[in-house]
Order: C-alpha cells, then structure tokens, then sequence
C-alpha cells in the first residue's frame, strides 16, 4: 500500500480525458445548447464525486442533456400553446362554449353532489373535476372547469355552483373569453393519489395521453 507521502508525490490525476469534454461540448453546441449551460454542467460534472472516468462522464452528460431537451421541449410546447390561445379568433373560442351541452354539465355538478353526500369523494371541487373529465373532451372539460372555478383561487365551491341552465350559460360565457386554468391542474384534482373517488383512475387515465403530449413526459 503506497503510503499517504508517496500519493502526495504523485499528485492528482486527471479522471476525465480534456478531448472527452471538448467532444461532448462540442455536440451539444451543434445541437443548440447554450454555452452558458454547457459550461456550467462541464463545473458541475468536475466536482461530481461520481464522475471517476470518460465512461462515467459520459453518462453523467447523457442525463443532463435528456432533462435538458425534455424541459425544452415543455417550454417550447407551453409557448406555442400561448402563441395558439392569443392568436385564436373570438369566435374560435366562443365555439367552444356552443360545443358544450349545458344540461350535460349541470349531470355532471349533480353527480359531484351525489357523491360527495354519499362520501365517495371528499370534496365538491374534485368530483366535479373528475366528472367533467369522464364525460367531455380534455379541452371541453378544461374550458368548462376554467370558467366554473373561482377567480379568487378558492376553487369550485358547492354553494356557488350553477343549477339551472341560463345561470350555467352566463359563466360559459365569461369563459370563453380565455381558459386560465392548465390541463396540469385540472389532472392533479382527479390524480388517485389526491382523491379516493373509485373513478378517479379512469378519469387521470384519459388525461394522461394530453399531458405526455403536452409535456414531454416518457
């Protein structure tokens, strides 16, 4: 065993070959990264404990690059969705509340009711959430729960719920002057995991594919 002088004589050595780094650099930058975030990965990866060799650098930046493209491509989703919303004529999104069958929503609130009487769910927001979901289009329920949530952040609440049909059409209405609430928010209120609807599954399930697509999510 070399003892800890002779290893001081030796000095460090280096664990990452230099044209290792420059390769891998010199990809992302053809690809598009920006230099600012490949010089800070290059940093962070040379005080990487983990990273002891090119194969174990290599990796390390493999990953790095995946969460990079997958949160770029999120943004750049997000941004067309922006693009999409702000240049959609008026009447566009007054179709939307045409599409919508009123007296199907107002099912939907009695049942959110009905459920909530009889504890299969634990909140008048969430079922109704989740009924939305099992009977309409991703988009129509998203627009329908957009306009029917409370301006105020304190949700849906059962007592200000629409029953009759004219009152239910006047908040269509509203809405349609653009949706404020993501697909995101909407899918946590019907996840399993937030509420013990016996539904509750099937309802996050068809969600599911708008928000991988959405998303980036594998």
């Amino acid at each position: 065993m070399a003892s800890s002088s002779q290893a001081k004589k030796e000095g460090p050595r280096a664990l990452v070959n230099d044209i290792t780094v420059r390769t891998c650099v010199r990809e992302a930058m053809g690809d598009g990264l920006p230099a600012a975030t490949l010089k800070k990965w290059v940093t962070d990866l040379s005080k990487n404990f983990y990273v002891q060799d090119d194969a174990s650098f290599i990796n390390a930046w493999a990953e790095l690059r995946e969460k990079w493209e997958k949160r770029n491509m999120r943004k750049q989703w997000q941004k067309k969705q922006r693009e999409r919303l702000s240049e959609e004529p008026h009447s566009k999104r007054r179709s939307r509340e045409s599409d919508v069958d009123p007296e199907e929503v107002l099912s939907c609130l009695d049942a959110a009711r009905e459920d909530l009487a009889q504890g299969r769910s634990d909140s008048f927001e969430r079922a109704t959430a989740l009924h939305l979901t099992l009977a309409l289009s991703a988009d129509r329920a998203l627009f329908v729960w957009s306009a029917l949530s409370s301006g105020d952040g304190r949700g849906l609440r059962e007592d200000e719920a629409p029953s009759t049909v004219t009152a239910l059409r006047s908040i269509l209405a509203a809405g349609a002057r653009g949706t404020k609430v993501s697909l995101k928010q909407l899918a946590l209120l019907v996840h399993p995991d937030k509420t013990p609807h016996p539904r509750a599954k099937e309802a996050f399930q068809r969600l599911a594919p708008e928000l991988r697509a959405g998303e980036g999510l594998s």
